[in-house]
């Protein structure tokens, strides 16, 4: 009996002991920091580019990790007859002793620490190879800011494996503001050892934006117009209130924004990029199809719109209409007959580069959702 207890204790612990040994095998890819710039020489100081700073310094003060900090003075161009002066930005160039990763495929996250001794908030614009990525307010004193890389998207905008620089752009100030000033510190990238699964942009089906990711909705739009602040451009994102989605899970967010002269808002539009250029239009009967879209107008007081579809040669197709206040645009207004498109054009076929949509009567913290744009038949 006593023999059998014991045979059996045994394989109860080998039992117990198997999926243990199994879970340890099944590690979580690990995550470590890889310091990009610790501002600690004079040397490494001198392979940082910038623009429109005062002065640049290695500096004891508010150092998070090691010896020293850089100390800069954020000086800005003045525009006299806006009375404010031009934003500065900060510059890391890859490929020097000091920065010698190119390939960032496996970063997830960039951090950096900022001492803001300025007496108020200063707006501050992170970017890769000159692509705007995310918008931080820095508050009076010690900030911490992460970064955050969705890998999955982030191809939709750039080839990370052939980083050259990132850039701080910070808003510029006003004319009665003495000289800002910000300590830096341990600039540095969140790497994983997790595979890479990339998604890739799809315009082959019928529907050619439904915005449900980051990737549709930032990096594939892009500000119609001129502006006059990196913080004043229109504002892109993901949203998933169903009260402004009219397929699907998601829609695209726009929000305007004052320009800086605080005389109306930046830009006159949005547009999409020009990934329909190598579409088959083949596929479809252009008088029995139409290009369709649907826009709410979340303002107080109607907005109206101008969608203009251009060609690869440079022809337009355009249709005005107006979006009533707290609804959705007209059936009827949001949608064009492929065969009306292309009579439109004077090339040979129909050829669309990129879909814009101008916008008249907006002002500053207006919201438009768009979503579907897509192809439908009668």
């Amino acid at each position: 009996m006593k023999k059998f207890l014991v045979i059996c204790i045994a394989a109860l612990l080998l039992v117990l002991c198997v999926p243990l040994s199994a879970c340890a095998e099944k590690e979580e890819p690990r995550e470590e920091k890889a310091l990009l710039s610790g501002f600690e020489s004079v040397e490494e100081l001198l392979t940082i580019g910038h623009r429109y700073i005062g002065s640049v310094d290695l500096s004891e003060e508010h150092v998070t990790e090691g010896e020293k900090s850089a100390r800069f003075e954020l000086e800005g161009q003045y525009v006299g007859l806006n009375d404010w002066y031009a934003e500065s930005t900060v510059q890391f160039m890859t490929g020097s002793q000091y920065l010698t990763k190119v390939d960032y495929k496996d970063v997830i996250a960039f951090e950096i620490d900022i001492y803001n001794d300025s007496g108020k908030e200063v707006r501050m614009l992170f970017s890769i190879n000159a692509n705007p990525l995310e918008e931080r307010t820095l508050r009076e004193g010690d900030n911490r800011i992460t970064i955050g890389i969705d890998r999955r998207y982030i191809g939709f905008l750039m080839d990370m494996s052939a980083v050259s620089t990132f850039e701080l752009t910070f808003e510029g100030r006003s004319a009665a503001d003495p000289e800002w000033v910000l300590y830096l510190d341990n600039f540095r990238a969140v790497t994983t050892e997790k595979v890479l699964q990339e998604e890739e942009f799809d315009v082959s089906g019928n529907v050619l934006y439904d915005f449900d990711n980051i990737g549709e909705a930032r990096w594939k739009m892009a500000v119609l117009g001129a502006v006059t602040s990196s913080f004043s451009s229109p504002v892109f994102s993901v949203n998933n209130d169903p009260h402004y989605i009219y397929t699907g899970t998601s829609s695209l967010r726009v929000q305007f924004r004052a320009n800086r002269q605080n005389t109306g808002v930046d830009g006159v539009g949005f547009r999409t990029l020009t990934e329909t250029v190598n579409y088959d239009w083949s596929q479809y009967d252009e008088d029995k199809t139409y290009l369709e879209w649907h826009i709410y107008n979340a303002a107080e007081h109607p907005i109206n719109i101008t969608v203009t579809v251009y060609s690869t040669k440079d022809e337009v197709y355009q249709k005005a209409y107006t979006v009533a206040a707290g609804s959705w645009g007209a059936y009827s207004d949001e949608r064009a007959l492929l065969s009306d498109i292309n009579d439109a054009f004077t090339g040979e076929g129909l050829d669309i580069m990129s879909i814009g949509f101008l916008v008249s009567g907006t002002e500053s913290g207006d919201v438009l959702y768009l979503d579907s744009i897509r192809f439908i038949g009668e």
